[in-house]
């Protein structure tokens, strides 16, 4: 399964909703027989400390993995290209 964000505002930080928030995805992903869940996180973002205690894995350092993504108008050249 892969997760694109969870965000909680401001006024609900410190309250356990991230953590309430990603065990319902956690048990979302079991129940549907997820092996494992994919997410990206921006290096400035303290929120890897936060998955890390729920033993998420930095597959960037651990792994040799880097994450990519071809933006819109990339894609859309390599588009015109197809025959």
């Amino acid at each position: 399964m892969y997760l694109g964000d969870i965000y909680v505002k401001p006024d609900f930080r410190g309250k356990h909703v991230g953590s309430m928030l990603l065990k319902a995805v956690a048990k979302e992903a079991v129940e549907n027989g997820c092996h494992k869940l994919d997410f990206v996180v921006l290096n400035w973002n303290p929120a890897q400390e936060f998955y890390k205690r729920f033993g998420a894995s930095d597959v960037t350092v651990n792994d040799q993995w880097h994450s990519y993504y071809i933006s819109e108008g990339d894609l859309k050249k390599i588009a015109s290209d197809c025959e």
